[in-house]
């Protein structure tokens, strides 16, 4: 890790930008309660799973940073299904007022709304 800011909004969610290896990891906190990605990729052990599901976008985007993928992390124990974060793999170090769009955007795709 070289580099690390945290921003909080709406009072406690959490994001933290991190620059590891020329990218930036744009991690963003959501709770949304189900799974709207289609099938995720899932590591269980007994009854609680991680799940994640990565998302690509067209480079032609207008989307903050450039990302280069999307995962979308969600958690399931027993049948209680949750999606818990947003991460973005960027190419260039995103600003203060993109790191609010990423957080707003993230929050879209938690419900499972496409981003244009």
């Amino acid at each position: 890790m070289e580099e690390l800011s945290e921003y909080y909004f709406d009072n406690f969610y959490r994001v933290l930008v991190v620059k590891s290896g020329g990218e930036y990891l744009v991690s963003v906190d959501t709770y949304i309660a189900g799974w709207y990605h289609g099938p995720p990729q899932e590591l269980c052990i007994e009854d609680t799973c991680l799940l994640y599901k990565e998302v690509y976008f067209e480079e032609a985007t207008s989307l903050p940073c450039k990302p280069a993928r999307v995962v979308i992390v969600g958690s399931r124990v027993k049948d209680k299904v949750e999606t818990i974060n947003v991460k973005w793999v960027c190419r260039e170090r995103p600003s203060d007022e993109e790191v609010k769009r990423l957080y707003e955007i993230s929050w879209t795709l938690a419900r499972g709304h496409p981003v244009a």
